[in-house]
């Protein structure tokens, strides 16, 4: 997968998969003011005060929704994302990772519309890229995107995103994408110096199970032991789960893995 020839600029590439608004659509796109009795804020703000949680316009880009956290996560105000929308996330993108931005929206978008309709309501995308703060300091964040609502021909109209920091996760020069209907995988990495995206191979479920044990620190001779199985098998079974993630060693593919609910 290449990066866009285009002369638009990095946002209009940004988001050139979304639908086109209408007036009518414009009209409205009513903001959900943060109240803390309204009953969306109650289900929200009792999932996690480390999350951010937002409803997403998709014409618009503009959020009708988004959790009073945002300072303590994100580093901006709450009144600054309602009112500057996703144009105002992604102008503080790090300028790494604004090329694997654009490549990932058009995987994101194109795999909802290809998905069928009975699967669309299981959709998944979960990437990763580096946000500045008000202070100027970047962070890593994992953004979960659920489709909320639908257009009759079945784009997206709305969805719920998930923001949340990743400390300890961050393969230099790189940026990832899981895409999910619930039974399947795709997995795409963005290497920055490379200067392409392109899919990573699926770990089979033996290579999973693995994964999930050296998760919980078992060695390899005790991972043969729990699946009677042996030692030189699992350590075929570890190489290759490197391999596939391109990942320097077992605590980068694992923390990679977690970050993206694969165990």
């Amino acid at each position: 997968i290449g990066r866009p020839a285009s002369s638009k600029t990095a946002w209009e590439q940004f988001i050139q998969w979304s639908i086109k608004s209408s007036p009518d659509s414009m009209d409205d796109h009513r903001v959900i003011r943060f109240d803390s009795d309204h009953l969306i804020s109650r289900i929200f703000n009792n999932s996690s005060n480390r999350i951010v949680i937002a409803l997403l316009d998709v014409p618009t880009q503009q959020y009708k929704y988004i959790s009073p956290n945002t300072y303590d996560i994100i580093g901006f105000h709450y009144e600054q994302l309602i009112a500057g929308g996703v144009r105002f996330m992604f102008d503080q993108l790090h300028p790494d990772d604004i090329p694997g931005a654009i490549e990932f929206s058009g995987l994101i978008n194109r795999y909802f519309k290809e998905l069928p309709e009975d699967e669309k309501r299981s959709y998944c995308g979960q990437w990763d890229y580096r946000v500045r703060n008000s202070e100027g300091v970047y962070a890593n964040y994992l953004q979960r995107d659920y489709v909320f609502s639908q257009t009759p021909d079945g784009a997206m109209q709305e969805y719920l995103v998930f923001f949340s920091r990743i400390e300890n996760y961050k393969p230099p020069g790189s940026q990832h994408l899981r895409l999910t209907n619930g039974k399947t995988n795709l997995f795409y990495k963005c290497d920055h110096k490379q200067g392409k995206t392109y899919r990573l191979e699926n770990l089979s479920p033996r290579e999973l199970e693995v994964a999930g044990l050296i998760s919980k620190s078992f060695s390899l001779k005790e991972i043969a032991a729990e699946l009677d199985i042996s030692f030189n098998t699992v350590k075929n079974h570890s190489n290759n789960i490197l391999k596939k993630l391109e990942a320097r060693d077992s605590m980068e593919a694992v923390s990679l893995m977690r970050v993206f609910g694969f165990i």
